[in-house]
């Protein structure tokens, strides 16, 4: 990468591109801005390989993963965790709500939820949208929605902040990185698993481009949090689940070995 490229900020994860030297291109690490008229921004940080676009195996595509923020992550990626974790909490506050004379273990419990939710009756937003968040049913949840939706089922608030900070820092499809300098995205955190495509004449390099493509150039992740990335990529992709193994045989020997 040439010095007109990339210009290093106080930013030990972004550079910053204030310029498009001779012969550039796309690489991998680029963080693309989508714009859209009346539509907040949008970020992706390109994950295709710098040996694929050089050899041109992409097929005229890259392949990117969101960066978002914190407040994203936990109403696009993490709710959906909490809520099956707190499941019986939000299912027993549906059943009284709804006056469901059947237990949630039921197999018509959902069924009856189903039921409500399609004769469009019920009144309190906190209990519809715990409705259709136990149904299954894709709903944009704010974090204040996720507040009431938790309080109203007697889960303390402050025990899921902790809950989701760990996961935050923790979680392997999870990357925690900073704002991009110098731009309005409050976007820190790169998430894997919800990748996308757009062609490569989509995204321009240069501003007086920008009009005419749905995105635009505008930082590239440093060494090694690039390579670190597709590095989890890679791990969260290939890892493979196993069942539950018995360890009574292991507990006894270390059982043993405390007496």
């Amino acid at each position: 990468m040439s010095d007109i490229d990339a210009v290093e900020r106080d930013d030990a994860i972004w550079n910053l591109y204030s310029g498009v030297g001779p012969g550039d291109t796309l690489q991998q690490g680029d963080l693309i801005k989508f714009s859209k008229e009346s539509c907040p921004d949008r970020y992706g940080i390109v994950v295709t390989a710098d040996c694929d676009l050089d050899k041109k195996k992409h097929s005229r595509l890259v392949t990117l993963v969101p960066l978002l923020s914190v407040e994203e992550v936990i109403c696009q990626c993490l709710s959906y965790d909490t809520f099956e974790n707190y499941g019986s909490k939000l299912q027993e506050f549906c059943r009284q709500s709804l006056t469901i004379d059947v237990a949630a273990a039921d197999s018509q419990f959902l069924a009856r939820i189903k039921s409500r939710l399609l004769i469009n009756d019920i009144v309190d937003r906190n209990v519809e949208l715990t409705a259709r968040v136990l149904v299954h049913e894709h709903v944009d949840i704010t974090i204040s929605d996720m507040r009431l939706i938790l309080e109203s089922s007697g889960v303390l608030w402050a025990k899921v902040i902790d809950r989701l900070r760990n996961q935050v820092k923790a979680r392997g499809d999870l990357l925690v990185l900073s704002s991009p300098p110098l731009t309005a995205a409050s976007a820190s955190v790169a998430w894997l698993r919800p990748m996308w495509q757009e062609q490569v004449s989509s995204i321009a390099l240069r501003t007086s481009e920008s009009a005419s493509r749905v995105g635009l150039r505008v930082a590239q992740l440093n060494s090694p949090f690039r390579y670190r990335l597709t590095q989890m990529l890679g791990q969260v992709f290939a890892d493979i689940g196993l069942p539950d193994i018995p360890t009574a045989s292991v507990d006894a020997v270390f059982t043993g070995l405390n007496t």
